[in-house]
């Protein structure tokens, strides 16, 4: 029967195999100090939350995740539709901070439309479909109301 004994090393923090050497079991026999540990790790994605905060919790709470080993991976809208917008950003901005290392948001597409928005670039994100009314009620406590641009009539 044939392992491996891995040489782990780290590199600017990470971890990075070295070597990998094939083993026997005489080997073993013959070495004391040769131990192997098996180290797994999961990696959890989630997406398309779009303030949706007490289901974000849920998930989180079911999911076997171990969070020294585990990745945990969100894919972005998390802003948008839901009722609790800022929760949603605020959790997950709690856990990236806790746990840089494990945990990670990615930018998803209504919050690239809310960026090109606030940059001037494009007002798609204001339109009612992209749910983008409600998490900006939900952020100022103002209702969101646009001006209807229709041209005058010649009197």
């Amino acid at each position: 029967m044939f392992r491996l004994a891995v040489t782990m090393i780290k590199v600017g923090g990470r971890s990075c195999w070295r070597s990998a050497v094939p083993l026997s079991s005489k080997d073993f026999a013959q070495e004391p100090n040769i131990s192997l540990k098996a180290t797994y790790m999961k990696t959890f994605v989630v997406g398309d939350i779009h303030g949706r905060c007490a289901q974000l919790l849920n998930l989180l709470d079911m999911l076997p995740r171990d969070e020294s080993t585990d990745k945990l991976v969100f894919l972005g809208d998390l802003i948008d539709r839901g009722p609790d917008v800022p929760g949603c950003v605020e959790h997950v901005l709690n856990l990236c901070t806790a746990n840089p290392e494990r945990a990670l948001c990615l930018r998803g597409n209504h919050e690239q439309m809310l960026l090109d928005f606030l940059d001037g670039e494009s007002m798609i994100w204001m339109e009612t479909a992209t749910g983008g009314d409600r998490t900006f009620e939900q952020y100022t406590e103002t209702p969101l109301r646009l001006l209807s641009c229709q041209p005058h009539e010649a009197s």
